[in-house]
C-alpha cells in the first residue's frame, strides 16, 4: 500500500509537470513553515489567540504567541495578523527554499496611541504605519543602523528596552531592532537600511530588497532584514 501510495504519487508530480510543459503554467512552488512568534512589545511576552491568515493555511498563535504557517517556497508572502486584541498586522516577505523564523511586536491600538502622544504625534486615519526590524541572526538588535522610506513626509521613531519612544530613523542602544514610521501614504513604499561599518544586511528570509513594501491605511507593515558582521 506505501509503494502504492508512492507511487501514485508521484506519478501526479510527472502528469503535473508534464500539464505545466503544456499549458506554459509555472509550476507549483513546494511548501516551507513559516514559524511565527508574535510578542507584546510592552512586555515581551509571547501573544496568544492572534489569527493570521495569507499562507496556505489559517493558523491562530498558541502559548508563547507561536504558530507555524506553510507558505510557498521562493515566492513573495503578505500575512495578515488579526485580533481584537492588536492593529491589523501585516508580515511582508520573500520565502526561501527552506523553513524559517519571524519575530515581530505587536501593539494594541491604545498602547500605539499612547506612545504617539508621548511623541507628540497623532495616527492620520486615511495613512498606515510601516516597522522595520533589523536584527542579527541571533535577534540581537543592530545598533547603530539607519533606516529610511521612500515616503519622505513619515514620521520615523524608536523604542527604547522600557518602552520609552523617542524620534528616531536609528536603532538605539539598549533598544528595540526596529525603526516605526507613522502617517505613511497608502499604496507601495521602498525601505533602505545603511549598517553600521563592517556589518551586512538583507532582507529576512530571502529576496534582493524591499523596494515594494504595501502599506494600508489603518494598519501596521512589518518587513525584516537579518544581518551579520563581515568579520563572522
Amino acid at each position: 500500500l506505501l509503494a502504492a501510495c508512492s507511487t501514485s504519487t508521484e506519478s501526479l508530480q510527472q502528469d503535473s509537470a508534464e500539464e505545466n510543459r503544456d499549458t506554459g503554467e509555472a509550476p507549483i512552488s513546494s511548501p516551507v513553515t513559516a514559524s511565527i512568534q508574535v510578542l507584546n512589545p510592552m512586555t515581551g511576552g509571547g501573544m496568544k489567540g492572534i489569527d493570521i491568515s495569507g499562507g496556505l493555511e489559517e493558523a491562530r498563535t498558541q502559548t508563547g504567541g507561536v504558530a507555524d504557517v506553510p507558505v510557498s517556497a521562493g515566492e513573495r508572502f503578505e500575512l495578515l495578523l488579526e485580533s481584537e486584541k492588536i492593529l491589523d498586522h501585516l508580515l511582508v516577505g520573500t520565502a526561501g527554499d527552506e523553513d524559517f523564523e519571524l519575530i515581530t511586536f505587536a501593539g494594541t491600538p491604545s498602547t500605539s496611541e499612547a506612545v504617539l502622544n508621548m511623541l507628540g504625534l497623532t495616527w492620520a486615519p486615511e495613512t498606515g504605519m510601516v516597522v522595520v526590524g533589523v536584527d542579527y541572526t541571533n535577534w540581537a538588535p543592530v545598533v547603530g543602523a539607519e533606516v529610511n522610506l521612500s515616503e519622505e513626509s513619515a514620521e520615523a521613531f524608536v523604542l527604547a528596552n522600557n518602552g520609552m519612544p523617542s524620534l528616531s530613523n536609528t536603532v538605539p542602544a539598549g533598544g528595540m531592532g526596529m525603526v516605526s514610521f507613522v502617517n505613511v501614504a497608502e499604496g507601495p513604499v521602498s525601505v533602505s537600511v545603511t549598517p553600521p561599518e563592517g556589518v551586512t544586511c538583507s532582507p529576512h528570509p530571502s529576496g534582493q530588497n524591499y523596494d515594494s513594501v504595501p502599506v494600508e491605511s489603518g494598519k501596521v507593515t512589518v518587513v525584516s532584514l537579518q544581518c551579520a558582521s563581515e568579520s563572522d
